[in-house]
């Protein structure tokens, strides 16, 4: 595969590479090569579906908590009922 015709890199790098400093090279040759490079680690639907389905379990189970605090564990984070009452009444799915 010829990476030469897919990565067009500045007059001044290419003379930079017929020089003796391979560590510059090394970073040149990383930045062509990471366009060509395809991610198959990519999360698939059900991982997803996982992590969107505990995000919104963690957030049922937070605002359950909130409703059971005393008035001075809301007072010392200044929350009122009101507000509580507010988060209670929002659907899981919404943030």
């Amino acid at each position: 595969m010829d990476y030469g015709s897919k990565c067009r890199l500045p007059q001044q790098q290419n003379i930079q590479i017929i020089g003796v400093n391979t560590r510059m090279m090394e970073d040149i040759m990383s930045l062509c090569l990471s366009h060509n490079v395809t991610n198959n680690h990519d999360s698939g639907v059900f991982t997803r579906l996982s992590d969107r389905v505990h995000i919104w379990l963690d957030r049922w189970q937070q605002r359950d908590e909130l409703t059971h605090w005393s008035d001075r564990d809301l007072h010392d984070v200044g929350l009122s009922w009101s507000d509580v009452a507010h988060e209670a009444e929002k659907p899981f799915w919404r943030a």
